[in-house]
């Protein structure tokens, strides 16, 4: 497990929360510490729509987006989670159910990373960033 920590780890503890909140219990329950450690390392959570049948299956997708055991395989920027997230908003107001779609149409491009030195210069956003990009 030589892997360094980055912000992605968020996008997991995120859907540790959303399992909770939507299925009313955590994804891995046990006594021992070292038993929940490995859970969380090694184990796929189980599904919230198993737990909880009247839940949309891409809840559980988005879920599983975020709490997926390989940073890479995660959302990638808050951009992409908050458009799926607006997408089922936005599909529950009209019909009161939440279709199926492909996720992560909306991926700002790259990572984050800090600049190595700074050059002084003034570089325009990724569109993905702009606040009305939805």
């Amino acid at each position: 497990m030589n892997r360094s920590i980055d912000y992605r780890s968020d996008y997991y503890s995120l859907g540790v929360t959303f399992f909770h909140l939507l299925t009313g219990r955590l994804p891995f329950e046990g006594v021992d510490p070292l038993e929940l450690i490995h859970a969380h390392i090694a184990t796929e959570p189980p599904s919230v729509t198993t737990i909880k049948p009247e839940l949309p299956p891409v809840l559980d997708e988005i879920i599983g987006k975020l709490m997926s055991k390989t940073a890479e395989q995660r959302y990638q920027s808050a951009v992409g989670l908050r458009a799926d997230l607006k997408r089922c908003q936005e599909a529950f107001a009209i019909s009161g159910t939440i279709p199926t779609f492909e996720m992560g149409r909306r991926i700002c491009p790259g990572s984050f990373k800090f600049p190595k030195n700074s050059t002084g210069g003034r570089r325009s956003s990724p569109s993905c960033w702009s606040r009305s990009s939805g």
